[in-house]
């Protein structure tokens, strides 16, 4: 039982940074018009990002980041979509950070 708490607590905790770090991400590239739309995109442009996760689908963990990934979607009005990769399918976990540094994917989780 105490492990499914932490479990929990630990996939609640990755939530939030990814979030709080996707939003310092997005920040400060707002247009000077006051439209709000980011510098590059059209007023209804998609954004569409690649996310590699640490799940695997079927797995609690696979469903957390798809919610989190549906929640954004919601929250941009459709405007910010992810491709929802399972762990491996770009890259091995170790190297999920340089594949975002190098643009292979725009998003990862470690």
């Amino acid at each position: 039982m105490k492990t499914k708490v932490l479990t929990g607590i630990i996939c609640r905790l990755v939530i939030l940074v990814m979030v709080i770090g996707l939003l310092a991400g997005c920040g400060g590239g707002t247009q000077p018009t006051g439209t709000g739309a980011p510098t590059g995109t059209g007023a209804g442009e998609v954004i569409k990002w690649r996310y590699q996760s640490m799940g695997v689908p079927g797995m609690k963990q696979f469903w957390v980041y798809e919610d989190l990934v549906n929640r954004i979607k919601e929250a941009s009005n459709g405007r910010l979509e992810f491709q929802l990769l399972p762990v491996g399918a770009v890259v091995g976990t170790m190297e999920s950070f340089d594949a975002v540094s190098k643009g292979v994917v725009e998003v990862a989780s470690s």
